[in-house]
């Protein structure tokens, strides 16, 4: 039963199938497709190229797995070869994923050494790129491929019909099992052994120090007694047992499609094994008797004796083989590729002599060129022959003499140069600071052509002794120590302290005169404070006094600004200013610690600023704030307020300070408004404006603190009710004024200024006055006719009862058990496809108009107690004057199969309409809640006298009590605060 051939299949097959008609051979294909350009992308851009090792283990299993899996899903029974074949291929990926893991390969920082050693047997990186994408990729990865095509055939004659299990796959499965052993065990031993070996080369000993057999190197026992590859032997032996299940498949044991892949896998290993020893011989000289003693892959005669490092001696007969050997075209290739070549170097009969004048000639010339370096002269010898009298002393055991020489020559010309710094009578300190710093340019210059110099010394006598510095920190520490006056050679001590002081001083009074407005040298000032920086003195010599000298120059400079301003009587612009002078040196300090332009170091910018912060801000928070805090909000000088919110945000209770006062004038001037009975007629848009100006500053220069916006409601809260219930009573006036008709005013600016008052409202204590008062000024508006929207006032009274209702259905429905095991029930989701929503009347209308289907049933998602609410309701928008929605049938009457849609056609010139409800005529249960609601609170005589009247059976007065006792523990009643005996209605 012959298979179509993967050839006939990629040239017949469409590629636009799905994964399930396509056939497995295909669309694996495809799948190996995108494992080579991946690999070869990201190998290229990583520069590892062991991304197709990683993936040796992986691909396989993807492959062989991908046959049953496609049979399964076309609904073919379970073969047993198929489904076998691909458990073997599993269990192989399984065992080389494992020992591929441990061995640390999926470190993708980590690559195969003999990719390295490849890259430099091919240098050329066109020829490189050539061989990773035609080997490393295709080649690899197409063999990964095609290892597995004995699947095709199993899975083409399961297709056709066929399939049976058969002697030959028994036997395949034996010996891939067993091959599959003895690989698993080889690799086990390898492991075993090298970690032994490198477990006591890590404990401090060399290899020829450890116990035998670890101390050759390699390991010998085992099945690697009886091959020097046993695993590479059973690894492509395995998929020549796996060629077995194809024989079994279809009867043909020649099946080239089949057989080509291991051809190609047997072919890579006998070239690895030999490339992979020819690695390993330098490392290990005596493996050349292993190659010699035990077969290079096919398990043959074992070894009999372990190698030793007694067999050394036989490595020289190894050259001399035999007629038979010379001719083997083996051993040809480990001559040419794998043996070892020999460079046998005589020694002199007779030790070349140094001259004696060698030493002294050499150290004079270095002598010679760093006087010539240091005087800025031209150096007489080249510098390559310097450089190789240097090398040529330290080679003849004088690098000892070469260092002191260089550090003698060194401190005595940094001293000269220091101290004509030190004598220099200097006109001003830029002249002094001028002189250190060419001073220190030419230093270092000299410093670089020396280390150059003496480059040799520095790499080897320096770096191999302990405690020396080297050339460049042996200048900068003889520099650093005459400056400072450290140094044994400094005579005057005084005098080098007095040049410390004086560049310090210097420097200081230059940032002084630009704090003062001058211009300075920046690259200077720049150039001497990194020399500080480099000398490693910074912040003990110069950082230390910078900081104190800052802080002494600001705290008289704003003694001197606080006394300009004044005492109490300074106004906020004094204080404005005062602010923007902080946020200018702040700036400064800023921009002079690492900014542009800036010379000193990064690390003193917190420093500096903070004392900024301490000594112009924290010190005078309460003093800013007492002379023009207040001037600066009634000027409404937002600026200004921004700086001082952002300045006393950085110091400890700058803001809590800042709160305080702002609280105190909201209160002060509040208190001048309400008490101010001359301003009664105008109190409430005083006291709305006020609040609007308040709130402005809260989110602009305050950024919206709830610190500040918090201080604006509680002192609203203390001054509007200093004055009794003056306020309510305005508000109540105010609110009226409003309302009343003839005002030109339009909607929105009422609903505007009465959601301002509201604001005022929650403020005031005595709520009752205002009410009292606004239902007297109600009363009038509706009997006069003085209102300016009558549907205004009717829709307030709608909304007072809705929400009566809805707090009574709330208390009527909520849950009053908190604990779960007192629960009525475990509510579980179990959730329907369609949504059922519970709205009120008018939110149902207003789903009515969002709904995105043609039309709409009257009953299709709303679950409303009672069904004549949204009947009216729907009547109201179908049936009335305006008519926002279209009904269907045509009626004045809405009945349960009447469906409804958007009048698309609907036009209205206003831009908020009122749709008037159809009313209902009451019934007897809407009287008996009418009656109910009318006797919201009675004293406990009248109740008991009305139930009395009102019952028709006799009851004693104790039952009643009783009853009402019950009502009021049920939240339907309760008791008057002020008054005990009278009860309240709430449900």
């Amino acid at each position: 039963m012959d298979s179509p051939s993967l050839i006939s299949l990629l040239a017949h097959n469409a590629t636009g199938l799905s994964y399930t008609d396509m056939h497995p051979a295909i669309s694996g294909n495809w799948i190996n497709v995108g494992f080579i350009l991946f690999t070869f992308v990201v190998q290229t851009a990583t520069d590892n190229y062991s991304y197709v090792d990683r993936l040796w283990s992986i691909t396989p299993v993807i492959f062989a797995l991908n046959y049953p899996l496609v049979a399964a899903l076309r609904g073919y029974a379970v073969n047993a070869r198929v489904l076998v074949m691909g458990i073997l291929v599993f269990l192989w990926g399984a065992r080389l994923t494992f020992n591929f893991w441990r061995k640390g390969g999926y470190n993708l920082k980590d690559e195969d050494y003999r990719w390295a050693i490849c890259r430099k047997i091919i240098p050329n990186k066109v020829a490189w790129h050539l061989f990773s994408f035609f080997f490393i990729s295709i080649y690899q990865l197409v063999l990964i491929y095609l290892i597995t095509l004995p699947c095709k055939t199993a899975f083409d004659v399961v297709v056709a019909g066929g399939g049976e299990w058969r002697i030959h796959d028994t036997i395949a499965v034996i010996l891939f099992l067993g091959l599959l052993t003895m690989e698993t065990v080889a690799d086990q031993q390898q492991w075993n052994f090298q970690e032994a070996k490198w477990a006591m080369i890590k404990a401090g000993k060399k290899v020829e120090e450890l116990p035998a057999p670890y101390n050759v190197g390699f390991i010998q026992s085992g099945l690697w007694r009886y091959s020097r590859h046993p695993n590479f032997f059973a690894e492509f032996s395995q998929w020549w047992a796996l060629y077995l299940f194809s024989v079994g498949a279809d009867g043909r044991w020649w099946n080239p499609e089949c057989m080509i892949g291991f051809f190609l896998l047997t072919l890579l290993f006998t070239g690895i094994a030999p490339f992979t020893e020819w690695i390993t011989l330098p490392k290990y000289p005596l493996y050349r008797l292993y190659q010699k003693r035990v077969s290079i892959l096919v398990p043959w005669i074992p070894l009999k004796t372990p190698i030793t490092l007694e067999d050394k001696s036989e490595l020289e007969s190894i050259d001399s083989t035999t007629c038979h050997e010379r001719r083997s075209w083996r051993v040809q290739r480990d001559r040419l590729f794998l043996a070892p070549k020999k460079l046998v170097i005589k020694g002199f009969k007779v030790k070349p002599a140094v001259p004696d004048s060698f030493v002294a000639d050499a150290l004079a010339r270095l002598r010679t060129a760093v006087a010539s370096i240091h005087g800025r002269l031209a150096v007489t010898d080249s510098l390559e022959e310097l450089y190789k009298s240097v090398e040529h002393l330290c080679v003849h055991k004088q690098a000892q003499t070469v260092y002191q020489l260089l550090q003698d020559e060194c401190a005595s010309h940094i001293e000269k140069a220091v101290n004509e710094i030190r004598s220099l009578e200097a006109p001003d300190s830029l002249t002094l600071l001028k002189q250190l710093d060419e001073a220190w340019k030419v230093h270092c210059r000299c410093q670089l052509m020396i280390r150059s110099i003496f480059l040799y010394l520095d790499r080897t006598y320096v770096i191999q002794t302990p405690n020396l510095k080297s050339i460049w920190d042996m200048g900068l520490d003889l520099f650093r120590s005459n400056f400072l006056g450290n140094s044994i050679m400094v005579e005057n001590v005084e005098d080098s302290l007095s040049l410390k002081t004086r560049v310090v001083d210097a420097i200081l009074q230059t940032i002084e005169n630009e704090r003062n407005g001058q211009q300075i040298p920046t690259d200077l000032l720049k150039s001497l404070l990194q020399m500080f920086v480099d000398l490693g003195i910074y912040i003990t010599v110069f950082e230390a006094r910078y900081l104190a000298t800052t802080e002494s120059f600001l705290v008289h400079e704003s003694a001197q600004r606080l006394r300009d301003m004044g005492d109490g009587s300074s106004s906020g612009l004094a204080v404005g200013a005062y602010l923007e002078y902080v946020e200018k040196r702040v700036e400064e300090e800023k921009v002079r610690c690492g900014g542009t332009g800036g010379y000193l170091s990064l690390a003193t910018k917190k420093g500096a600023v903070s004392i900024v912060e301490r000594v112009l801000v924290e010190s005078h928070v309460s003093l800013l704030l007492q002379r023009g805090f207040d001037n600066l909000i009634q000027d409404e000088r937002v600026l200004d307020l921004g700086r001082m919110y952002s300045l006393y945000s950085r110091v400890p209770n700058g803001l809590s300070e800042m709160k305080k006062y702002f609280g105190d004038y909201i209160v002060k001037f509040g208190l001048s408004i309400v008490n101010d009975v001359a301003r009664d007629p105008t109190m409430i848009p005083d006291l709305l404006a006020f609040r609007k100006k308040m709130d402005s500053l809260a989110v602009t220069p305050f950024q919206g603190n709830k610190d500040f916006s918090q201080a604006i409601r509680d002192s609203f809260e203390k001054f509007i009710n200093k004055r009794a219930n003056k306020p309510a009573e305005l508000i109540a006036k105010h609110v009226d004024t409003l309302m009343k008709a003839g005002k030109g005013t339009s909607e929105e600016e009422t609903e505007d200024v009465l959601d301002q008052c509201l604001a005022l409202f929650r403020f005031i204590h005595g709520k009752d006055v205002f009410e009292a008062f606004y239902k007297k000024d109600l009363a009038k508006r509706l009997l006069l006719g003085k209102s300016s929207s009558v549907d205004s006032e009717k829709s307030m009274f709608k909304d007072i009862e809705t929400s009566k209702d809805v707090v009574a259905s709330f208390r009527q429905r909520k849950e009053t058990h908190m604990a779960k095991p007192a629960w009525h029930c475990v509510l579980t989701g179990y959730f329907k496809k369609v949504c059922d929503s519970t709205v009120s009347f008018v939110r149902g209308a207003s789903a009515l108009q969002r709904q995105t289907h043609p039309h709409i049933q009257r009953d299709f998602a709303f679950n409303i107690d009672g069904s004549k609410g949204l009947d009216r309701t729907l009547q109201s928008l179908a049936c009335g004057k305006t008519r926002v929605l279209n009904k269907s049938p045509k009626g004045r009457d809405v009945n349960p199969s009447d469906s409804f849609d958007f009048n698309d056609a609907f036009e209205n010139p206003l831009f908020r309409i009122k749709v008037n409800s159809i009313q209902l005529k009451e019934t007897v249960e809407e009287n008996k809640d009418t009656t109910e609601k009318t006797r919201k609170k009675l004293t406990h005589t009248l109740l008991i006298a009305e139930l009395f009247e009102q019952l028709k059976f006799p009851i004693k007065a104790q039952d009643l009590k009783k009853r009402i006792e019950s009502l009021i523990d049920r939240e339907y009643l309760e008791r008057e605060k002020n008054d005990s005996s009278t009860y309240v209605y709430l449900a």
